[in-house]
């Protein structure tokens, strides 16, 4: 466990005993939505997703779209917080592992996929998305039958703030219809690739708010009703956390580390729409 781990199990280990980990809760005066966001799930690890999960379902209410859409309408009218649960990259131990827990505990999954991450050809990307690692587009149909959401993770998992204007096409308008084809279901969610304040340009941002409807990034921000539905914030997650870590997270104990990439993808965001 590296040293920022270990100190955020420290830090979620001493509230929950002292329970000051439900502070933020307890002072929140209106339900908000939190996004997490897992990539690798393996079977090692699913014992801690299961508790999870389970965590997941007592305490919180996971959104589809649709729900999504409602919420950010000002139309949420339940007690508990929303939750919605991402998963990046297509991994194939995200169907085998997390599919049937969704399904067990009744959640929705929203699954962005990377047009060319293994579906077609089996190349390489980063080392590791390939035919041997990722969901087959039968399986990705099979999850999208079941009520979950697939979306789009660009075409090549690239850094899209060093993207030229002619390959941003490709990354961000091809490859959602390359996954639309393939589903037969409209792609309406997008999740940018990496987690960094420069993985993103204003060309980028302005092509993603034209063609998507949601768009997610990667500081984490809780979610109020009118919230900009192309800047949504995802808390990064593990399947091996405790829930206790877990908790930590969802209420915001670190969000502050965040603020500053997360101001300046408000701050682009506003001048994207300035672009011609």
């Amino acid at each position: 466990m590296n040293i920022k781990k270990h100190f955020q199990a420290i830090c979620a280990e001493f509230l929950s005993k002292t329970k000051l980990l439900y502070l933020p809760t307890l002072f929140s005066e209106t339900p908000a939505l939190r996004v997490i966001n897992y990539h690798w799930t393996p079977e090692e690890e699913s014992t801690t997703l299961e508790k999870q999960f389970k965590f997941i379902s007592e305490n919180y209410v996971s959104l589809d779209e649709h729900g999504l859409r409602a919420f950010l309408r000002g139309e949420y009218h339940k007690t508990k917080n929303a939750i919605i649960i991402s998963f990046d990259d297509g991994f194939l131990n995200n169907w085998e592992i997390v599919d049937p827990l969704l399904e067990k505990y009744r959640l929705v999954g929203w699954f962005f996929v990377i047009g060319n991450g293994g579906f077609a050809d089996g190349r390489l990307l980063g080392g590791n998305l390939n035919n041997n690692y990722c969901m087959n587009w039968n399986q990705l149909r099979e999850v999208r039958s079941r009520g979950h959401v697939i979306g789009c993770h660009t075409m090549n998992h690239v850094d899209l703030g060093k993207t030229n204007l002619f390959k941003l096409g490709s990354e961000l308008i091809d490859s959602r219809l390359l996954i639309e084809s393939k589903i037969g279901h409209p792609v309406s969610s997008f999740a940018y690739p990496y987690g960094t304040a420069r993985s993103f340009s204003k060309t980028s941002i302005k092509m993603v708010r034209n063609n998507y409807e949601f768009g997610f990034h990667n500081f984490p921000i809780p979610i109020k009703k009118d919230h900009h539905p192309h800047a949504l914030g995802r808390i990064c997650v593990e399947s091996g956390w405790t829930t206790d870590i877990l908790q930590f997270r969802l209420n915001g104990f670190l969000d502050v580390r965040y603020r500053k990439p997360r101001n300046n993808f408000f701050k682009m965001l506003k001048e994207s729409a300035a672009l011609s």
